[in-house]
């Protein structure tokens, strides 16, 4: 006899250990965390209404060097501003693939609603959201024993805007033109998240080493050729916009074609084929591109010889081209570098995206599938750049040996008929 049971659903508990062992992967570098944030102020500017222009869309990333006894202190600025019921439904929730969008049908960076607030909880001694939204000012964030809430006191507190920015600190900072008019005419709010003690920095913050890494973090680098991501060191400009490191492409590869995924792509193991797109999930592409000079595996632009894994609107994994085992044209490989955009990696009922969007899940047989089509495709363009190099070296030396010709001859005409006189005795013809 079997038993009829219905299930009364209750809220999942979790236990703090648990955002220990998955925050560890936000826990050892700087670089590795700033983009969350950047990612999450593009957000909070995707979600306005009415829409702001990408140019106008500022985001301030301050670096405060240790002074006077006070701690170094990295804060993340924007000018949109949140809610109390914002943070209520976005911010404390862990592990929601809609809290960036906030339920809107919009695409936003976001991707598991973690990287931001995990970020904040490893890395710095404390951490908060000050953030200011029609005329309520809330601050939100994590204590020294990684416990979260509402600062006391400060949640939908009734604020005038010059009062706001005088507490987040906004008035000492160097602002982009027109947003304190802005803020104060109640037209914009703005969003500080700070954090107090960086692990691993202490006295004065490197801040060009930290911008340098950035440049070349494939979380920040689609974002910061778009966005104006401006750099302040102890409230100064320091860079009026952070770019990215351009490279100069070869001649006659500027614009090469996409390459279509194919709808089904055998496995890595060669055993059944699998699924790259349907009705939900259109097949992607891949976009190759060649550098004029190699990157080489030691040089400073060796991390971009890489390819970028794009889901809906940003990068979810990135991988360097010698991670690429199955690559065979290692030599013409040390020149290309690309992106793919595939939406099915997204795909809720079989996700390859890891919580950091770093690599692939690597377990999962759909990453097996498409690194290796991707290895197929770079040693196809390797082929071709093999081609057109022995080609280049036979005319290079035809052309070498046209000149040795030419020199002999000039030497011949030159010296032989004085030779001829002095060896036969007589006239050389």
């Amino acid at each position: 006899m079997q038993l009829s049971i219905s299930i009364v659903e209750q809220p999942n508990e979790i236990d703090d250990h648990l955002l220990d062992i998955i925050g560890n992967e936000f826990k050892f570098s700087h670089e590795k965390g700033l983009p969350e944030w950047l990612k999450n102020s593009v957000d909070a500017y995707i979600r306005q209404e009415p829409v702001v222009p990408d140019d106008q869309q500022f985001i301030l990333l301050n670096f405060r060097d240790a002074a006077s006894g006070e701690p170094p202190i990295i804060e993340c600025i924007d000018f949109c501003g949140m809610s109390s019921q914002d943070i209520d439904k976005a911010l404390k929730r862990w592990g929601d693939p809609k809290a960036a969008s906030r339920g809107l049908k919009k695409h936003t960076y976001g991707g598991h609603g973690n990287g931001g607030k995990f970020y904040m909880r490893q890395m710095f001694e404390r951490s908060y959201f000050l953030t200011f939204r029609q005329g309520k000012l809330n601050v939100f964030g994590f204590n020294e024993r990684r416990k979260y809430g509402f600062a006391k006191g400060i949640k939908d507190k009734p604020c005038s805007p010059r009062e706001a920015m005088k507490m987040a600190g906004l008035n000492e900072l160097d602002l982009p033109s027109g947003v304190r008019d802005k803020i104060e005419n109640g037209e914009a709010g703005f969003t500080v998240v700070r954090g107090i003690h960086p692990s691993k920095l202490r006295g004065s913050i490197p801040v060009s080493k930290i911008c340098d890494k950035l440049r070349f973090h494939a979380q920040a680098r689609k974002l910061i050729q778009r966005k104006p991501v401006v750099i302040l060191h102890n409230g100064r400009v320091f860079l009026p916009r952070l770019e990215p490191e351009r490279i100069e492409l070869r001649p006659g590869y500027e614009n090469l074609p996409l390459i279509a995924i194919p709808a089904k792509l055998l496995a890595a193991d060669g055993d059944g084929q699998i699924e790259f797109a349907n009705k939900k999930y259109p097949a992607g592409h891949l976009k190759l591109a060649v550098a004029k000079e190699p990157f080489g595996r030691n040089s400073r632009l060796s991390e971009l010889n890489c390819i970028d894994i794009l889901g809906q609107i940003g990068v979810i994994a990135s991988y360097r081209i010698h991670e690429l085992v199955h690559i065979t044209q290692y030599a013409q490989a040390e020149f290309i570098f690309g992106e793919c955009f595939c939406p099915i990696l997204e795909d809720p009922d079989d996700d390859c995206v890891k919580n950091d969007r770093e690599k692939l899940i690597a377990e999962n047989p759909k990453t097996g599938a498409l690194l290796k089509w991707i290895a197929e495709q770079i040693d196809d363009l390797g082929r071709r750049l093999e081609a057109e190099e022995a080609k280049d070296r036979k005319l290079q030396n035809l052309r070498l040996t046209d000149e040795f010709n030419k020199i002999l001859n000039t030497w011949k005409n030159q010296f032989m008929d004085k030779l001829l006189t002095d060896v036969l005795g007589g006239q050389g013809t």
